[in-house]
């Protein structure tokens, strides 16, 4: 999706944004069946498609453009820059991935761990629908329990890329140099 036109994220987002809510009302017995409970779902995916359409463009365009942050995270799962990355455009970029990725790394567990309370505090007050209220607590502590480990990761990365950002190719004509020093040619040559 990140590599979606605007429009195609806030249509996609939408429509399971209703699909979610509508099979929810359903499945816990909030809502029947029926035009009116359609035309609620309808609207909020209409409303929450358009809201995250204009929230994605935002952050597209504070993150570079679509090429540059695909480029930027690229980077970051890979651990290096590339070569020709240039330093004064980047180096905002990836701060600004630090920001982010500190921030959940305490706030997603907070959020999470919220709703896993609730998920309990539903399990005991109401066990009619003790199955789904499961499925929401093990889901939420699964994100509340995820988001520190992949904040972690995401911060190890900039790193690694912030210490390699702007060297120059390796001798050996490779993009990228290993934080070792060796080229990543190199090093895969000694791994055959």
């Amino acid at each position: 999706m990140s590599r979606q036109p605007v429009y195609v994220v806030g249509i996609v987002t939408g429509g399971l944004f209703g699909v979610l809510t509508y099979g929810l009302n359903l499945a816990t017995g909030m809502q029947r069946t029926g035009w009116r409970s359609a035309a609620v779902a309808v609207i909020g995916a209409v409303v929450f498609g358009v809201l995250f359409a204009l929230f994605a463009a935002r952050q597209r365009r504070a993150a570079g453009g679509v090429s540059k942050a695909q480029a930027v995270t690229d980077a970051i799962k890979a651990g290096r820059a590339p070569a020709d990355a240039p330093a004064e455009e980047w180096r905002p970029l990836l701060e600004r991935r630090r920001r982010q990725a500190r921030l959940v790394r305490w706030l997603g567990p907070l959020v999470f761990g919220v709703f896993s309370a609730l998920a309990v505090y539903l399990i005991v007050t109401d066990p009619t629908r003790l199955v789904l209220d499961v499925v929401f607590l093990v889901v939420f502590l699964g994100i509340a329990i995820w988001y520190p480990i992949g904040a972690r990761r995401q911060l190890a990365g900039i790193d690694r890329v912030e210490r390699n950002l702007g060297e120059a190719p390796a001798a050996d004509g490779s993009a990228f140099t290993e934080p070792d020093g060796s080229s990543s040619s190199a090093r895969r040559a000694g791994e055959r």
